[in-house]
């Protein structure tokens, strides 16, 4: 195994993608989970890796590979899943950047407090911009 034989996998058609969602540490919904995940990517004839880690006594975390061949099939497979798993009440521990609005809600009080303490810990809005937060409005805000 060389380095790059790993590099063929990351060009313009291929690649991956990350979903993480968290469910309760039980053994009904850990095979709810893994087997939405096996339908789900069936469906959108995605290859997938799940890899589940105990982060406490109720709580276990999935990490899902999506190996796709274009990006587009990909992330409609990520979007597919965190609907899904939304819906069983399986919240994302992670989310990718396209993701966050569809879990961020700009008037929610919660992240609206959370915009006010990132402007001042990050006036210039230079850390982890587009990330859990609602973007705050600069002025180079349109280039990201």
């Amino acid at each position: 195994f060389s380095p790059p034989i790993l590099f063929k996998y990351w060009n313009n058609s291929n690649g991956f993608v990350f979903v993480v969602p968290l469910c309760p540490f039980r053994g009904d919904h850990v095979r709810r989970l893994v087997d939405l995940t096996r339908i789900v990517c069936a469906q959108h004839k995605v290859s997938l890796g799940i890899t589940l880690n105990t982060l406490s006594e109720a709580i276990v975390e999935g990490v899902i590979s999506l190996k796709f061949t274009s990006a587009e099939l990909g992330h409609k497979c990520m979007f597919d899943l965190y609907e899904k798993f939304a819906y069983q009440g399986y919240w994302p521990y992670r989310l990718n950047v396209d993701i966050m609005e569809k879990f961020i809600k700009p008037n929610d009080p919660f992240w609206m407090v959370a915009k006010k303490i990132k402007s001042v810990l990050d006036p210039n809005g230079i850390i982890a911009p587009q990330r859990y937060v609602p973007l705050m409005e600069l002025p180079w805000a349109s280039f990201i």
